[in-house]
């Protein structure tokens, strides 16, 4: 992909340009409205563009034989417009162009290195073809043209790339487990309290088991029956859950910034959902079904029903199950939270904020010290500076780095990009050795480069500066150490980095330290700067802080989630305890009235009631927090940067359990316990 300007008349607009063999079209289904796949891509400065773009940019107008130009140089005829491509497609694009235009769009020798990376090359196999076998004997490819490169070629299944991560481990597919995990512990949650107040209630329906049985009803139909209540109950259930989701959408759409979709007209969805409702009411029903049609008449018809000391136990053991999950969400939810505002906090090794910058064209590019110049007289601007990448997007790098006393079998990925002066005062970085490039001490020179720390630790050498760099046909001059500052994701560790100092790729982004109080003037000034230099190109500025953000989005989105489902899995557990501490309030209406008459207070019956619950809740946490101690330990390796899992957590997650469990049990024990004795015990 490269970003760039297109231009139709009046119209300008910078867009995203995927470029691709011109066999791109026989190989995928992305369905032309106009043009011919076959021959569409055939010229180098064709393109294709989407529907929406072909609106954008014409309007009414037939798009074909139209010509666009790219980066005010390069004219483009559009001969195909494609279909507008789904939202969730793993290949997206609004404008499709010839691989072979890269060279002189992008740059000289672009597509004639072994070093880019930037490109995928996808492979259609035979039918049955075994792709890792395949794999393996493309291998060593690379190696066979390029012998001093330790990168290696593989292949990937196309079907796995939008979800998987090419290690095998992570990728969007590990958050897709989680939150379908989660959402089945909290359907559990949800069916534990119906066995729950179902076996509560059984001692009341036993009555009803025996009489129906005596005048003839089959264990069978007593089955059917129950089961039949508990699907009805989870059909009823999805119904109100599908009007819930329309209501929500909005709101889940916005958290996530996306557009998720949800149409229940396609015949997948309301099936899925009919048979999760199904087989939630048999998995519900299932205990209470076969428990109560179990029932002898001439046992229940003459005591009670069953064994009441195994229900009881019975029913102790899902209380724990589901407050365990509870507890365990909470836990995860905490330290998800953590590691999140620690990787946004974590020192980068810069000052992020305050800091503008934009890409530099035509005018602007040619004539940057004059821009900086103008921009240095206003005052709001407190230092300038330029460089090829934004510290949050550096991806140049290579192989091949050699210096004295090199370990032969060390061959670190340098990542490199180019700099001009003023840069660490202006990103406000740290040189902690030698000296950074200055009109006085480097000149125009461009065989003198500055270093990251993490670079000069795995030289490991006693003095850095002076030492000699060489990569190929080219040697640099150490002349400084930089302090090790992060341009990727805190998840991933500090890695060797190579600053240049060179004119032609040190102009491509202008950056500014402006004065906090006054952004929005600063950001005027600097249009005004942008129109008088680049009038032909609309108006870029980015806030640094604001891609660091971008960074952690994923996370935060994450954490959010979880949040809310350990919210909701907390309301549906409270619900549950809340109607079972109301039956067991309600059959224990006596003693509580004979207590009361004997002395007892009000304080000593909620403790009364609530005690044997906080005993289930402080066994739940004792299942529930090494459970949580593993699993996130396990997640947290992910992270190069991680937080240490405190104790803290779980005392904290433990006590939040117990209070809301002994507030839920309390509303109803207060009001039994405030009840008149004399309504309990006037029949007796």
């Amino acid at each position: 992909r490269h970003r760039g300007l297109f231009k139709y008349g009046e119209k300008h607009f910078r867009e995203q340009v995927k470029m691709v063999d011109p066999d791109f079209l026989e190989m995928f289904t992305f369905p032309l409205i106009k043009g011919d796949p076959l021959t569409a891509l055939d010229d180098p400065y064709s393109i294709i563009i989407s529907e929406k773009t072909a609106e954008k940019y014409f309007g009414d107008e037939d798009p074909i034989g139209k010509t666009l130009i790219f980066q005010n140089q390069h004219d483009f005829t559009v001969t195909g417009v494609a279909k507008n491509i789904p939202d969730n497609s793993t290949i997206y694009f609004d404008f499709l162009a010839p691989i072979a235009c890269a060279n002189e769009v992008i740059s000289d020798g672009y597509t004639d290195t072994w070093y880019n990376c930037a490109f995928y090359t996808i492979t259609q196999l035979r039918e049955g073809a075994d792709y890792q076998a395949v794999s393996e004997k493309i291998r060593g490819r690379i190696k066979q043209s390029f012998g001093e490169s330790n990168l290696e070629s593989f292949l990937f299944p196309f079907s796995k790339l939008r979800l998987y991560s090419f290690s095998g481990k992570g990728g969007y597919i590990e958050t897709v487990r989680m939150f379908l995990i989660i959402a089945i512990l909290i359907l559990v949650i949800a069916i534990i309290n119906f066995v729950n107040l179902m076996t509560a209630r059984s001692g009341r329906r036993a009555k009803e088991v025996g009489m129906r049985k005596v005048v003839g009803a089959f264990r069978g139909e007593l089955i059917k029956q129950f089961f039949g209540e508990a699907i009805l109950h989870a059909i009823i259930a999805a119904v109100i859950a599908i009007a819930l989701v329309e209501l929500l959408l909005p709101a889940f759409r916005t958290l996530m910034h996306d557009s998720v979709p949800f149409n229940f007209t396609e015949i997948t969805i309301p099936l899925g959902i009919l048979f999760i409702a199904i087989l939630t009411g048999l998995l519900a029903g299932s205990y209470p079904a076969l428990l109560l049609s179990s029932y002898r008449p001439v046992r229940v018809l003459k005591t009670s029903a069953g064994s009441e000391s195994r229900r009881s136990w019975f029913r102790r053991i899902l209380v724990v199950s589901q407050f365990a999950i509870s507890i365990l969400l909470i836990i995860c939810t905490t330290i998800i939270y953590q590691q999140h505002s620690f990787m946004k906090h974590k020192e980068i090794g810069y000052d992020k904020d305050n800091i503008v910058y934009l890409p530099m064209y035509d005018e602007m590019h040619s004539n940057y010290d004059a821009v900086k110049a103008k921009l240095l007289q206003n005052p709001n601007f407190l230092s300038v500076s330029k460089s090829t990448h934004s510290p949050s997007g550096i991806y140049w790098n290579g192989e091949n780095w050699e210096w004295e006393g090199k370990d032969p079998d060390v061959n670190p990925l340098v990542t490199y990009f180019g700099v001009g002066y003023d840069y660490l005062e202006t990103l406000g970085m740290e040189l902690v050795e030698g000296e950074f490039y200055s009109p006085e001490i480097s000149g125009d020179r461009d065989d003198v480069v500055a270093i990251k720390q993490a670079f000069a630790n795995i030289m490991g050498l006693e003095s850095i500066v002076g030492q000699r760099l060489s990569r190929n046909e080219n040697n640099y001059t150490i002349m400084g150490v930089v302090k090790d500052f992060h341009y990727k994701p805190v998840t991933q560790a500090v890695g060797p980095l190579i600053m240049y100092q060179n004119v032609e790729r040190s102009s491509w982004y202008l950056f500014a330290r402006i004065n906090p109080d006054n952004v929005s003037k600063s950001v005027a000034f600097l249009e005004d700067i942008w129109k008088e230099f680049s009038p032909d190109f609309p108006f870029e500025c980015n806030f640094l802080d604001e891609d660091f953000e971008y960074f952690y989005y994923g996370e935060k989105i994450t954490g959010d989630l979880l949040m809310y489902f350990a919210m909701l899995a907390i309301i549906i557990s409270c619900m549950g305890l809340f109607g079972l501490s109301c039956f067991m309030a309600e059959r224990r209406t006596k003693e509580i009235g004979i207590r009361k008459v004997l002395g007892a207070t009000v304080t000593n019956l909620v403790q009364l009631l609530s005690r044997e619950f906080v005993v289930l809740v402080i066994i739940a946490n004792v299942i529930a927090a090494p459970a949580a101690y593993f699993i996130m330990k396990n997640w947290l390796t992910d992270y190069a940067y991680r937080i240490d899992i405190n104790l803290f957590i779980f005392i904290l997650a433990a006590l939040l359990a117990i209070l809301i469990a002994i507030f839920t049990v309390s509303v109803q024990a207060i009001k039994a316990a405030s009840a008149n004795p004399v309504d309990s015990l006037r029949y007796e």
